[in-house]
């Protein structure tokens, strides 16, 4: 199915339209993952959750392209401390 979408620029002004497939997915949720997910669409004012699906799924594919380069995923502390994240 194919839906027209509207670009805006991030002060809300229009920028080009641009055709895009997408395919409508459903997916069913924990009652917990659902209130995980509605926190994340709160807390980074996002549109939907499928925004912060897109997002989520984004940043899983960067970090499973860098592990599988040979690169590893680490979080630093606030306090310094570096712990390296290991995705199975």
């Amino acid at each position: 199915m194919k839906y027209q979408s509207m670009l805006l620029s991030p002060s809300g002004h229009q920028c080009n339209r641009v055709k895009m497939n997408r395919t409508r997915l459903q997916f069913d949720f924990t009652p917990e993952a659902v209130a995980a997910l509605d926190a994340i669409v709160d807390q980074q004012n996002a549109a939907s959750r499928a925004e912060i699906v897109r997002k989520a799924l984004r940043l899983y594919q960067t970090v499973m392209e860098s592990i599988a380069g040979g690169e590893s995923f680490q979080m630093k502390g606030v306090d310094g401390t570096v712990r390296e994240i290991i995705l199975l």
